[in-house]
């Protein structure tokens, strides 16, 4: 704070004055009232931080209102988890003692696009008899269609709806087969049927115009698979006899229509030809 001095005289009773005095009291008016100021303004600021201060604590308490609030609510809600927690091992201990009765699969079952048949719940597997019919199941229990099974030396056929062919032929692959009753495929075996003989190869496959050779003998099945019984098989430029049991007529005579006939050892007739014998 500055003092600007004035000399200023003037006479007061007897004295003399200088009016310095009245300045200086003038200042330090000017002083007190910039201190109420202050004060004011202090007393002011005080006031507010109190109101600021009473807001926060008002706040405060608020906060810690809502914190207990939640803190309450969360004891409240223990009770109700053990509850939960009773009721869940009651339940429990309600199956453990009255457990549902389950459900035993029977028949015919379609899984993942696989056919299974079960039986007392249990799928069933290998060769099967159900309603009068065959089946084939594998030994994760699916049924097998279209499918050959080799078993015990023997060969089956399960055609598309899986049935077992019995008692019937199978074509493919340009040949013939016969499936017999039992389901089994004829092998290296004779098949009589409809007046005629057929015979089945080492490999299945029924003998369509060839020869068989067997007993000392040549037998010939025609295109059809029957063999030529008491026939002639013409063929090379020459011709054979097949006699009444199917045997080819070898080195012997053939008497018909009035005629005799000599079939060489080849088998073939004797045609424009000499034959010496008996000396």
């Amino acid at each position: 704070m500055s003092v600007h001095k004035h000399y200023k005289m003037f006479k007061k009773g007897k004295k003399w004055c200088y009016m310095a005095i009245a300045t200086l009291s003038v200042a330090v008016g000017v002083m007190s009232f910039t201190q109420k100021v202050s004060a004011d303004t202090n007393i002011s600021n005080t006031e507010n931080v109190s109101n600021v201060s009473v807001s926060t604590e008002k706040t405060q308490d608020t906060q810690n209102q809502n914190t207990a609030n939640n803190q309450l609510e969360g004891i409240e809600q223990v009770p109700t988890q053990e509850q939960l927690s009773d009721n869940t091992t009651e339940a429990g201990n309600k199956l453990a003692v009255s457990p549902q009765a389950t459900t035993i699969q029977s028949g015919w079952q379609t899984e993942d696009g696989s056919s299974y048949y079960y039986r007392d719940g249990q799928k069933l597997t290998g060769q099967q008899n159900i309603n009068g019919k065959d089946y084939y199941f594998n030994d994760q229990g699916q049924q097998q269609k279209d499918y050959f099974l080799n078993q015990d030396n023997h060969t089956y056929y399960f055609q598309a709806d899986g049935t077992r062919l019995n008692d019937g032929f199978y074509n493919n692959w340009g040949h013939t087969y016969y499936f017999q009753a039992d389901g089994s495929r004829l092998d290296n075996g004779f098949y009589n049927n409809w007046g005629h003989t057929y015979y089945f190869q080492a490999d299945g496959s029924r003998l369509d115009d060839g020869f068989y050779n067997n007993w000392g003998h040549t037998y010939y099945f025609q295109a059809d698979g029957s063999r030529l019984d008491d026939g002639f098989y013409n063929d090379w430029g020459h011709t054979y006899y097949f006699q009444a049991d199917g045997s080819r007529l070898d080195n012997g005579f053939y008497n018909n229509w009035g005629h005799t006939y000599y079939f060489q050892a080849d088998g073939s007739r004797l045609d424009d030809g000499f034959y010496n014998n008996w000396g």
